[in-house]
């Protein structure tokens, strides 16, 4: 049985739970004409021993993790908040979470409209999630027991219109979302675009001073 949260989300588990929101909300056909975070915790790692100019040369997967919700922003004004509690049961919002409650960029963190601009402006053709063996490794979320709830469900994946594929999945305590091609292949954006979105400050916390 789906929970429905304080902030208008709803907690689920089951694979007939999940069939009946998309269904509901007649996500299948919607265009996503933005993707926004809730939070600020996805960042380009782990860079301070290069130079700006070798990592210039370099591309980054279509793919963040985060502990927050990814929220699509479609071309009607609707929005769809997903979260997975990591290995856990996962939240689905529809219009739980507005744009203008969203947090602004402020130069600490590059766009996910950037790191997945080959799904910008895609059709959503069809959603798939299966029943599976796997059992939830956290089966208590926002203090309620799903265990009895538990289809296996461990990744949503959006199937667009170009036939490449969105999914988001629970990794430990935390979500993974990922754009690839439809034959699985990586989908990669070069790191200058991200580079750009950043402030001469936080460049220079992710890059020793004298290197930017």
């Amino acid at each position: 049985m789906k929970h429905i949260m304080e902030d208008g989300t709803e907690l689920m588990a089951a694979y007939d739970d999940l069939k009946a929101f998309f269904e509901e909300h007649r996500i299948v056909g919607r265009v996503i004409a933005d993707i926004r975070p809730d939070c600020f915790d996805y960042m380009i790692q782990n860079l301070c021993d290069f130079t700006i100019e070798e990592v210039k040369e370099w591309s980054i997967e279509s793919g963040i993790t985060t502990d927050g919700y990814v929220v699509l922003l479609f071309e009607d004004g609707d929005t769809l908040a997903v979260h997975f509690c990591g290995n856990g049961p996962i939240l689905l919002g529809f219009n739980a979470i507005k744009q203008e409650q969203l947090p602004q960029y402020d130069g600490t963190i590059y766009k996910l409209s950037t790191v997945f601009k080959h799904c910008i402006g895609r059709k959503i053709r069809q959603i798939c999630f299966e029943k599976s063996e796997y059992k939830m490794e956290f089966d208590h979320a926002c203090g309620i027991d799903m265990s009895m709830d538990d289809d296996g469900i461990k990744d949503i994946s959006f199937i667009l219109d170009d036939g490449s594929v969105l999914t988001a999945k629970g990794s430990l305590d935390f979500v993974d979302f990922e754009h690839t091609a439809g034959n699985g292949e990586d989908l990669k954006v070069p790191f200058t675009e991200l580079l750009k979105e950043l402030s001469e400050e936080t460049l220079h916390e992710i890059f020793d001073d004298e290197q930017a």
